[in-house]
């Protein structure tokens, strides 16, 4: 299980993977800075990664149902939040945004002012299955 959180130019995502009950690892990286945007999943790891490979060599992956994805640009002063649900990208109108089974915590503690680091450390304590290492990427 995730959180992913964007806010002001930073995505912060935790390092849990879980398989049922059972935690997998708490360091792997699901945050990445491809090109000109940030872009991170929640769900499974080979949805996501087949996500990640299709943004990168510019193919459509299909529906990914159990995989959700975010994606920030800055095409001028302004960054865009795009977020994958079901097969589709579409434009969140909002300043910040968070992915995965922590991303109600995370959205919260961001409602408060919370930085994406802080909101998945808010996520971390509050969710079970979030944890481990919070990695980060930036878009100035």
């Amino acid at each position: 299980m995730t959180v992913i959180a964007y806010r002001g130019g930073v995505l912060a995502g935790d390092g849990r993977v879980c398989e049922h009950q059972t935690i997998i690892t708490d360091t792997d990286q699901k945050v990445f800075k491809i090109g000109d945007y940030l872009f991170g999943y929640a769900g499974p790891t080979a949805d996501g990664e087949k996500l990640k490979r299709s943004l990168i060599k510019n193919y459509d992956p299909g529906v990914l149902k159990k995989t959700d994805g975010i994606r920030v640009s800055k095409p001028g002063k302004k960054y865009v939040i795009e977020l994958y649900e079901n097969g589709v990208w579409w434009v969140l109108g909002e300043e910040y945004a968070a992915i995965g089974s922590g991303s109600a915590d995370a959205n919260v503690a961001m409602d408060f002012g919370a930085t994406a680091v802080e909101a998945c450390r808010a996520a971390i304590k509050r969710n079970a299955a979030c944890g481990g290492k919070i990695r980060t990427v930036t878009l100035v």
